[in-house]
């Protein structure tokens, strides 16, 4: 009875009719102003829920499309904690049942199908039963794009049963101030990683479609990258606090991410910080200039939550929401507002366009972005042929648009691929799991059986070993999954809102997740002979539920730490020390043992620990916020189990994540690992010398670098060499001119042999290969605009490095990444005669003393060092093509010509509103007077507003009236 039958799909011929006729006396769906603005304007889907029916109120959405004609809704009315709901979610069919309501109501009032949007953040986490997969920050830690694309690819198939073809997400935000509460939705600290992995997962988003013969509604997701720009580097670590960034570290950290990602994404969403004292919402320079100037996105742009308003209400820059509608609507290329709970932005803007205010031009650039994008995604009712099935279904609407009657169909497919995404996010979390040290615990230190704290074996003197488990997050599944999951803020009510019969909290419904399991749990299934107690709550509370003695009388312990759920504003700390009690807590256990102690990270920053407490540890481990699924996968790589092996014996699952940010030591010294070389320390005591004679300086101590991880074989790394490329070639220097760094014809190859070392101190014995990622890092000599004291330049993940013999790898450095900015800040160039060298592994140094680093080569600990072999020169020759300042002017004058730009009132034969790319090089490099960079700055501002003649617009400005004059054309006139 779930299948359509014969009569219903005459039926649907009868619709398509009924369709036809409708779109004919509706007219064209965006005809008029009030539709335009309709279509810029996003609603809550709160201001239509009942709660107390807790359903949705079909009086109110015809209500508020009568006055507003909203062209999109967003969120889930569970988003926000109450607990007078009755449910932790919708499934898919019952988000088909409500976007049915939304849709019908939309097609009743004659206007465009609405576009639903919601934040799937790590997997579907507003679709009850999905799968919720790591958060990003984990994610990054695999450094792998292939798996960040898989995130994407599955997360937009189950977004997709729910009939929503709007995720937003990912965040591309670089990771720069730890103590911000937003640092887990970050792909880390690294631009280069940041942009590989934002830009794959929008990839996997959008390359998804659902089969045409599947169920009704849209097939395909639009991805929205976010936040743009700079709010990853709030002032305090405040969320929404003031950012202020210098214009070069914008450009060189924070643009290049965006940059790749806006080349794949069909959206945008800007942010809800200042920079420069402007608020996003109403910047010029940045959301127009920047993003649809220089960055030539012509996507759609949508604002955050309350943005516009915002100017008003939290930023002060305007006195009123009316000022601030039209401030933005004349300042930026905003296209969609998430109003999202009112009726002035429609009323105020549409009225500024009937007063011409805002021309009306500027809706029409937006509403047709918009339905560019509904286009697309196959929001239009021909492509969407809503189904009558009143009868099947009494209490349905009259039109059904996403299939609604073949509720069983819907439930088992989208179960069947909730278990496939299930056994793929365990798969990822071992991967991005982070082995941070393993050394030998005092009680086996100097001993014949001198072993690693880790993993832990499977039996001891022929009986299992005793193990103690204690922490606040050793069992608890919304610990190691954070916000953005089931509620805002994480699930409020604890585990029992994720699984049945789970404790804490007084839920009456469960995510009925599939997997699920806690630390504790995944002993548990593995057979280990394991207590557990809290020991201290989040907050650093002491418990009362630990044995006396703690450890003693176990044969390890293993202790889990870290932070309940949290994210934006209400996650906001004042102090990046894990709390004093947690740490307290593990002093304790480490005083009750002299056996194995391995410290477990759960959280979504890196908060620091206390001198006396950070080395306490034999074994440390960054879980980060793995989801729901973590427990299983992470006891696995802690403990030998017959599982992992072969039948009959012990078995190793080998950690191989690396952190994706730095963990620092101090709270003063919190710069992230691309700082600037004079960003030092001394060895000054407390700012003073004291008795000492001398200090010296050097970079700021780190807890654990960026990239630092182990794994259960060491490695080591040898013969490191350096191709560059053909410089000389023609089709380098082309790239050179055009500015293309990516280019092929600009790789430089790098070839390394990586092995397993000779002396292992660890359970090498059970592993036969094993996974590693291998990092390459550039260190600049010298540059006019100060350089990073390094910067990633490549990296490979290597499933399996086999034990019997040593692999040589070649890896790609773009000359991109071997750029600098140019005198401007903003531009990046090529410099001839720089000087470079490439280091292999998270803590080579070649800018160190040779003398002071005499032991290179291979990880075979946390205080892994290097020597110079592992360092190679890279010269970039003097010769090569410079010209920067003609190269970037000229992409301007290029992208004028048509068919690039065909502008209304531009003549394509005029020689001063055209110039083809290599005339005007040859027109700039004769010019008797050199242009400058304030010249090609004006250029691609000319360029954004649409104007015909650039001469006109830049001429006089930056003195260059001679430089047409050099044409051979004797047609163009003199100035």
């Amino acid at each position: 009875k779930n299948r359509p039958s014969r009569r219903s799909n005459m039926r649907s011929f009868a619709t398509l009719a009924i369709l036809q006729l409708s779109l004919l006396a509706h007219g064209d769906p965006v005809q008029n102003t009030a539709q335009k603005v309709g279509q810029m304007t996003q609603l809550d889907i709160s201001v239509v829920w009942d709660p107390q029916k807790q359903a949705i109120n079909e009086e109110n959405v015809a209500s508020w499309l009568k006055d507003t004609k909203a062209g999109s809704f967003l969120n889930s009315p569970f988003a926000i904690y109450d607990n007078k709901n009755t449910k932790v979610g919708w499934d898919p069919l019952e988000w088909r049942t409500v976007l049915n309501q939304l849709q019908n109501a939309a097609f009743n009032e004659g206007i465009r199908p609405i576009l639903y949007g919601i934040d799937s953040i790590h997997g579907a986490t507003y679709v009850k039963g999905s799968v919720i997969f790591p958060q990003q920050l984990t994610q990054a830690a695999a450094f792998c794009p292939k798996m960040a694309e898989e995130v994407g690819r599955r997360t937009a198939r189950a977004t997709l049963k729910a009939g929503i073809p709007w995720i937003f997400s990912p965040v591309v935000g670089v990771m720069s101030e730890p103590r911000w509460a937003r640092v887990f939705e970050t792909y880390g600290e690294d631009p280069m990683l940041v942009g590989d992995l934002a830009s794959a997962y929008v990839r996997g988003v959008q390359g998804y479609r659902a089969p045409e013969d599947s169920f009704n509604g849209p097939k395909r997701v639009a991805a929205c990258v976010k936040h743009f720009i700079g709010y990853s580097h709030p002032t305090g670590g405040h969320d929404r606090a003031p950012v202020h960034l210098d214009r070069p570290t914008l450009y060189r950290i924070y643009f290049p991410p965006f940059q790749r990602a806006l080349k794949e994404s069909l959206t945008v969403m800007e942010a809800y910080h200042e920079i420069g004292r402007i608020p996003l919402a109403v910047n010029e320079d940045l959301l127009r200039y920047l993003l649809r100037g220089r960055m030539q996105f012509d996507g759609m742009m949508v604002t955050d939550y309350r943005e516009i308003q915002n100017a008003e209400i939290w930023h002060q820059s305007a006195s009123t929401y009316e000022e601030a509608i039209v401030t933005s609507m004349q300042k930026t290329t905003i296209d969609m507002s998430m109003v999202p709970d009112n009726k002035d932005f429609f009323n105020t803007l549409f009225n500024a366009v009937a007063k011409g205010t805002v021309p009306e031009s500027r809706v029409d650039a937006s509403a047709e972005r918009i339905t560019t994008l509904k286009d697309t995604l196959g929001l239009s009712w021909e492509k969407m042929g809503g189904v009558q099935h009143d009868d099947v279904n009494p209490n349905a609407a009259a039109l059904d648009f996403y299939a609604t009657d073949r509720s069983t169909d819907i439930l088992t497919e989208f179960q069947s691929e909730a278990t496939e995404d299930a056994e793929f996010a365990i798969d990822l979390i071992q991967k991005t799991t982070v082995l941070l040290k393993n050394s030998v615990p005092p009680s086996l230190q100097g001993t014949e059986a001198a072993a690693r704290a880790l993993p832990l074996p499977a039996v001891i003197d022929a009986r299992k070993p005793k193990l103690l488990l204690a922490g606040p997050t050793c069992n608890s599944l919304a610990a190691q999954t954070g916000g953005w999951s089931v509620h805002w803020q994480g699930p409020t009510e604890g585990d029992a809102e994720i699984v049945d019969g789970a404790a804490g909290g007084a839920a009456t419904d469960s995510w009925k997740h599939v997997s699920a399991s806690t630390l504790l749990e995944g002993f548990r299934d593995l057979q280990a002979d394991v207590t557990y107690c809290s020991g201290v709550g989040f907050d650093g509370t002491p418990a009362s539920d630990c044995p006396d003695g703690l450890a003693a009388g176990h044969d390890a312990a293993v202790v889990c730490l870290g932070e309940a759920t949290y994210t934006e504003k209400p996650g906001d700390i004042n102090d990046i020390a894990l709390n004093r009690g947690q740490q307290a807590f593990l002093k304790d256990v480490r005083d009750s043992t002299t056996k194995a102690l391995i410290l477990v990270y759960f959280g979504g920053r890196p908060r620091i620990l206390d001198e006396e407490t950070r080395d306490l540890a034999d074994a440390i481990v960054f879980a980060g916020l793995p989801g729901p699924t973590g427990g299983l996968p992470i006891a696995k790589l802690l403990l030998e189990t017959a599982e992992a092996g072969a039948p009959g014996t012990a078995g190793v699952v080998s950690p191989s994540g690396r952190l994706p940010f730095t963990w620092h030591a101090y709270e003063a010294n919190t710069q992230p690992y691309w700082s600037e070389p004079s960003q030092q320390c001394s060895d000054a005591v407390d700012g003073s010398l004291g008795h000492a004679p001398a200090y010296s300086n050097g970079r700021c101590p780190e807890w654990f670098a960026f990239g630092t991880g182990m794994g259960y074989a060491t490695m080591e790394y040898a013969n490191l060499s350096v191709s560059p490329p053909d410089w000389a070639s023609a089709e380098a220097e082309k790239a050179l001119r055009e500015a293309d760094f990516d280019s092929e014809h600009l790789i430089t190859l790098v070839e390394i042999s990586v092995g397993w070392a000779a002396n292992q101190l660890d359970h090498a014995a059970l592993l036969d290969g094993v996974r590693h990622v291998l990092l390459l890092f550039a260190f600049r000599q010298a540059s006019y605009v100060v350089p990073e004291y390094k910067r990633l330049a490549s990296y490979l993940s290597i499933e399996s490095v086999e034990k019997a013999q040593a692999t040589t790898l070649t890896l790609n450095i773009s000359a991109s990444a071997l750029a600098s900015l140019a005198e401007d800040g903003m531009h990046d160039i090529i410099e001839p005669g720089s000087v470079f060298h490439i280091g292999a592994g998270p803590h080579v140094d070649c800018r160190a003393d040779e003398t002071s680093s005499p032991s290179i080569g291979f990880e075979s600990s946390v205080d892994a060092s290097w020597d110079h072999s592992n360092c190679a020169e890279l010269s970039v020759p003097s010769t090569i093509f410079s010209d920067p300042i003609c190269s970037y002017a000229c992409e301007q004058w290029d992208l004028t010509r048509p068919p690039s730009r065909n502008l209304v009132g531009c003549d394509p034969k005029d020689s001063w509103q055209h110039m083809d790319f290599d005339s005007c090089i040859s027109t700039c490099q004769k010019a008797s007077r050199p242009w400058t960079w304030d010249y090609v700055q004006c250029l691609e501002k000319a360029r954004t507003d649409g104007v015909c003649t650039f001469a006109d617009r830049c001429w006089n400005n930056y003195h260059v009236s001679r430089f047409l004059s050099n044409l051979a054309s004797p047609t163009l006139p003199q100035k």
